[in-house]
């Protein structure tokens, strides 16, 4: 099962490798869709950039925790170019907001999803039974457009002012990476995307627009509030029932939990395990912890499978006595 120091061990040649997929793969989307030109291939590009940009944000999850490159300047540097200031974020503020999460999952007087986005991500509403789920969960651009909005605006906020309650004041940086050269590395990111799409002319900035903005504003939210709902709504405070690990299909797997979101209870135990450990690390605690596995809440597909076990929607509808 390796020990716990394997478990924890940053291998950079991942991240980056994990970089250059994810980006080579949005480059070739874009072009693809670009060269077809034809109303089915922008739709299909803005759903597959949209999780594209989610499988960044995950990538940045890793950075905020110091799980992208083993060495901390390099983590920061890259991953606020490459995933959080494409995304309008930055890894400061990302750090504010999840390391409060993480301090205390689930809880509404504290934790800042619950704070911030709770309202708007429904949570609570759950449980709700099956046919009253598809709607609100799965239709929510159509069942309820203002809490779409505002949450991507939360959330927003959030991430690129570092605006919200339940934030931690500070986080600690890299000695040479501190918030005001964070602030010019910003600047600079932005005017030198501005210049190149100048230097695109209207057919570069409405190819960025309809396949780099449209998806920001559409399905990547979309993205971020599936698997933010799948995690926590319906979950109490308990130290191994407030989130849960999932086994769903390949698809779904790579557009909703990305990078160890699927594993998300082995995450919580452990923030310092990268997403590739995580898998025995759950194996490890399975096997060694005596109340980690009666209180795993394991789920089997999204809506239904051929074992019997417990899907996402029956533990969204039941809690824990669905298990």
């Amino acid at each position: 099962m390796g020990t716990r120091t394997e478990w924890r061990r940053v291998e950079g040649w991942r991240g980056a490798c994990s970089l250059v997929i994810e980006w080579g793969s949005i480059a070739g989307v874009i072009w693809l869709a670009s060269r077809l030109d034809a109303i089915a291939a922008y739709v299909a590009a803005v759903v597959l950039v949209g999780a594209l940009q989610h499988r960044l944000a995950a990538l940045g999850h890793e950075a905020a925790h110091g799980l992208l490159l083993p060495s901390r300047f390099w983590n920061d540097a890259l991953a606020e170019a490459l995933c959080f200031f494409p995304l309008l974020g930055t890894i400061r503020h990302y750090r504010r907001w999840h390391l409060a999460h993480h301090a205390s999952p689930n809880d509404p007087e504290r934790d800042p999803d619950e704070l911030n986005l709770g309202p708007w991500l429904l949570r609570g509403q759950f449980p709700m039974s099956r046919g009253r789920m598809a709607w609100p969960v799965f239709g929510r651009w159509l069942s309820a457009p203002i809490s779409f909005v505002r949450c991507g605006f939360v959330y927003m906020l959030i991430s690129t002012f570092g605006m919200g309650e339940g934030l931690r004041s500070v986080v600690p940086h890299h000695r040479w990476y501190p918030p005001r050269v964070e602030l010019l590395a910003r600047l600079a990111f932005y005017a030198a995307l501005a210049l190149a799409l100048a230097a695109s002319g209207p057919v570069g900035v409405k190819w960025f627009v309809a396949l780099w903005v449209v998806p920001l504003a559409t399905t990547f939210p979309y993205f971020l509030m599936l698997r933010d709902t799948f995690q926590h709504a319906n979950a109490d405070m308990g130290r191994f029932t407030n989130r849960r690990v999932f086994r769903v299909s390949p698809a779904v797997r790579w557009a909703v939990f990305p990078y160890g979101q699927d594993l998300h209870l082995p995450h919580h135990a452990s923030p310092s395990v990268p997403h590739y450990g995580l898998e025995a690390f759950h194996r490890h605690l399975l096997a060694s912890r005596s109340a980690y596995g009666p209180a795993v809440v394991e789920c089997r597909g999204v809506l239904r499978n051929r074992t019997g076990e417990p899907t996402i929607a029956d533990v969204l509808m039941r809690g824990r006595r669905s298990c």
